[in-house]
């Protein structure tokens, strides 16, 4: 019996070492190919996973940007509601300009008949006001400033530049005062230039002195309106068309 399992054990031994070198060969390639596949792909997931989680910080940190257009209507609302309504923006603007019915002392608005209210109701705004500017042709001309000084500029209501005021005034935490958009008419096409839009010369004077920022868009406040307190103009505007604007005012 002894020798019986002698023999088994010499047999097993015998097996073993013939294929001994089978799981050597077989424990190395395993290992390697587990190296292999961690070096190859922790790198990738660790690329991957600061990937996603870069994008993640970058949504959050979107949320928390003061943007114009999570407290007031975004451009692109302003801009489709002036196309959806045209008409009714360009009968308020000739109302203003040739309305003669209107009181000649203190009023600037129309002549509030049922045709004026109709057609600010229509057209989603709240009143209208001018500039106190004189928009002559050829605006930025010495001549003209001297022109304009010898003009009624009270009642020179066809050459105003006209903002047209839409009822969306809040109070604005980031920029902490109140802030609001509107559309801004000028009858002549005016200059903008190296960012900024230019009033006509003064009549004063006759000194270009007076300008405004104009930025490709409004759904950010500007960097400085973010500082405590808040610097720079109190309205930047935006293009539309040669002549209408989107303008984003701030109070004092």
């Amino acid at each position: 019996m002894h020798i019986a399992r002698r023999s088994y054990i010499q047999a097993g031994l015998t097996w073993w070492r013939g294929r001994a070198w089978w799981m050597v060969v077989l424990l190395v390639v395993g290992c390697l190919w587990f190296y292999g596949h961690a070096m190859g792909q922790g790198p990738m997931l660790s690329r991957y996973r600061l990937a996603v989680l870069g994008s993640q910080r970058l949504a959050a940190a979107a949320e928390q940007r003061p943007s114009a257009a999570r407290e007031l209507p975004s451009d692109a609302e302003m801009i489709a509601h002036f196309q959806t309504h045209r008409a009714e923006f360009e009968e308020l603007v000739r109302l203003y300009q040739t309305d003669e019915r209107r009181n000649k002392v203190g009023n600037r608005q129309p002549f509030w008949t049922e045709q004026y209210t109709e057609t600010l109701f229509r057209a989603g705004i709240r009143h209208l006001s001018e500039d106190g500017a004189l928009w002559l042709p050829d605006p930025y001309f010495v001549e003209t400033a001297e022109k304009a000084r010898a003009m009624d500029v009270f009642h020179a209501y066809a050459y105003h530049g006209i903002t047209l005021y839409v009822e969306n005034m809040k109070f604005s935490p980031s920029v902490r005062r109140l802030v609001w958009k509107d559309y801004f008419y000028v009858p002549v096409v005016p200059k903008v230039e190296n960012g900024q839009l230019w009033w006509p010369r003064s009549r004063h004077g006759g000194d270009l002195n007076r300008s405004a920022p104009v930025f490709a868009s409004l759904d950010d406040y500007p960097p400085d309106w973010l500082l405590d307190p808040p610097r720079g103009r109190g309205c930047v505007y935006r293009q539309i068309e040669p002549q209408w604007f989107l303008s984003l005012c701030r109070s004092r």
